[in-house]
């Protein structure tokens, strides 16, 4: 799912007939919605030069009475992405889905939220984790989120890179054989002989090339695309100036990367040094930088993917100690995952410091890091568990939260309504590899970007859920423990203080001190939020309105001196794990959710499905 290598697309079979427009701009040319009696307005960017905002009110999802949301695009020219775009030269037309607070939303700061991955739609965040509502198991239908993080702060969800959910940079006919997970592009649109497992649709070109191949390349994009938003989008329209940034998996990449290249981006423009295609950049009254499960820095917490595999607070032993102990050297040996990722550091502090992917030596050496580590240290328990990386609990086969994003935004219906004129997917069919394997993006960031932020004096949050693997608690600690800024050490000196959820629920543990805070969540995945709505939402609230985590009753902005109290561990608390749920057939996800048994049955026609679901087998 979130971070996962292999490829992991899925798009629809009915919209063929999707609405394009091609609007010149110079020797460009982006695709744009003309604006029409479907509600769609286009505005002309005087901030950035032949950029274009298009967007829509929407009425799905957030179905609170008098809360407005809308969805659309910033779409941005290749000359606008000069220097960073990535190996190749081309538009960005960036989705993003606008929810307004539904407490006030004119005296309500902004936060936006991007997804994981790398190459994982936000969507996820806004349909199945933090936002208004979840989609229901017909995959055509939502319920309201009462814990949503639009409560009481205008949430901003964006789709990067292009490529991502519905964000794209080109428009091309296409098949999907969800048996193999193969796209091909589309020559002939009369004559295609479609079935449950092999569908047409729109997307994007699949060429990682044409797409942000770094985390610095991607903060890049979305700055850019941010100050158009907070300039020229009507619809923003608040007296709280503060903008904060959440996100998740990935996201501990994005996260600290975007944040450090947004503040240095007001150093610059405060003291005139900016170089930009934004024409009067803004200074952006920066708050926040918040995530959940979050991989932050590879080196760090690789010695806790073995651990977590063995030695955990659920009592599950994974992998063998034998296996446990190879792990551990394939960690630490001569020429083992440590060795290369410090080689990668190396090179790329001296050769690719900002890290645009531009030295090939660099991509090589990095790639080589991310796939070794990723293979011989983290890979054991992924090999050898049958459980999901994602959600220790469940079976490999057995997906939380489901999967009927997929099927629901592939709606015609539902693209009519937010103004897409493409299918849609959840996470890029290449991305992953890329940034692994090709620009090892994942190997050469560092601690020191989330050093910096917090060194900047913004407010960090730290939020896992304590039976994912992919990006597990005990590494998210120790990444806590070790970084560096003006108060680190009274952070490190804090106890763990028991997180109030309400009057009868205590849904985790915390360690805070100040604006920093880590909080280990009970009973909860990689996507924590799935699983502990409330205890999230809470945790979100009390950090974006300067509130101690443990109770929301202590202002901490008022109190500089503010520490959580309690032990200086958490791991002496122990659960059990439940029983695994279930596996469903998903048949937009038939890799990752279907037996062979079941694969057969939709390769052969005897399979049942209703509503996307696999039901029996004739």
């Amino acid at each position: 799912m979130l971070l996962h290598i292999s490829p992991f697309l899925f798009f629809t079979s009915a919209l063929l007939s999707s609405r394009t427009y091609a609007s010149p701009l110079g020797t460009d040319y982006l695709t744009v919605p003309y604006a029409d009696d479907d509600g769609t307005h286009v505005i002309d960017s005087e901030v950035v030069s032949g950029a274009k905002i298009s967007y829509k009110e929407t009425h799905i999802c957030e179905t609170t009475p008098g809360v407005r949301a809308f969805s659309g695009y910033i779409h941005l020219p290749s000359s606008a992405l000069e220097g960073y775009e990535g190996a190749q030269t081309y538009n960005a037309s960036m989705f993003f889905w606008y929810f307004e607070s539904r407490n006030d939303p004119k005296n309500s700061p902004l936060s936006l939220y991007v997804g994981g991955g790398p190459g994982f739609t936000s969507l996820g965040g806004a349909t199945f984790e933090n936002g208004p509502c979840f989609i229901n198991r017909d995959s055509n239908s939502t319920t309201l989120n009462e814990w949503s993080w639009n409560n009481n702060v205008n949430m901003l969800y964006i789709d990067e890179p292009v490529e991502v959910g519905f964000s794209y940079e080109s428009l091309i006919p296409s098949t999907l054989d969800q048996l193999t997970g193969e796209v091909t592009p589309l020559v002939n649109k009369t004559d295609i002989d479609t079935n449950t497992t092999f569908v047409a649709g729109t997307l994007p070109s699949q060429n990682p090339a044409r797409a942000a191949n770094t985390t610095s390349n991607a903060a890049r994009i979305v700055w850019t695309s941010t100050q158009v938003f907070i300039q020229e989008f009507p619809e923003y329209d608040t007296l709280d100036s503060r903008v904060s940034l959440w996100t998740n998996s990935y996201g501990g990449h994005w996260g600290p990367g975007f944040m450090s290249h947004f503040i240095t981006q007001n150093e610059k423009i405060q003291d005139g040094s900016i170089e930009s295609a934004v024409c009067d950049p803004q200074v952006l009254n920066l708050d926040t930088l918040g995530m959940t499960n979050g991989c932050i820095d590879a080196q760090i917490e690789a010695p806790f993917y073995p651990e977590m595999a063995f030695n955990n607070t659920y009592g599950l032993q994974a992998i063998s100690e034998d296996v446990f102990h190879e792990s551990l050297n394939n960690l630490t040996k001569s020429g083992g995952c440590n060795d290369l990722i410090t080689e990668c550091r190396a090179l790329a502090a001296a050769s690719d410091p900002e890290n645009i992917a531009a030295n090939d030596t660099v991509n090589a050496a990095c790639g080589a890091a991310s796939a070794y580590c990723w293979a011989y240290v983290q890979g054991a328990f992924v090999d050898l568990s049958g459980r999901s990386p994602f959600d220790m609990s469940l079976d490999k086969l057995a997906v939380f939260p489901p999967d009927y994003i997929i099927g629901y935004m592939n709606q015609e219906w539902v693209q009519k309504e937010l103004g897409a004129p493409l299918n849609f997917s959840i996470s890029s069919v290449n991305m992953p590899d890329y940034y692994f394997g090709v620009t090892g993006d994942a190997g050469k960031v560092t601690i020191d970007a989330i050093n910096y932020v917090a060194s900047s004096g913004l407010k960090v949050a730290l939020i896992y859920g304590d039976r994912d693997y992919r990006c597990n608690w005990l590494g998210g600690e120790a990444v806590s423990l070790a970084m560096e800024y003006p108060s680190s050490s009274s952070f490190r000196a804090a106890g763990y203080e028991a997180l109030t959820t309400n009057n009868t629920y205590q849904g985790g543990v915390v360690r805070q001190h100040n604006s920093i805070s880590f909080s280990r969540v009970f009973e909860a995945g990689h996507a924590a939020g799935a699983y502990q709505p409330e205890t999230v939402s809470k945790i979100f609230d009390r950090v974006m309105f300067n509130k101690d985590v443990a109770t929301g009753g202590q202002d901490v902005a008022a109190d500089a001196d503010y520490s959580s109290t309690g032990p200086e561990s958490s791991f002496g608390i122990k659960n059990e794990l439940p029983e695994s749920a279930a596996h469903e057939c998903y048949v937009w996800d038939i890799l990752h959710t279907c037996n062979d048994e079941e694969i057969a049955a939709l390769a052969n026609g005897t399979a049942v499905v209703e509503n996307y679901i696999l039901t029996g087998i004739e």
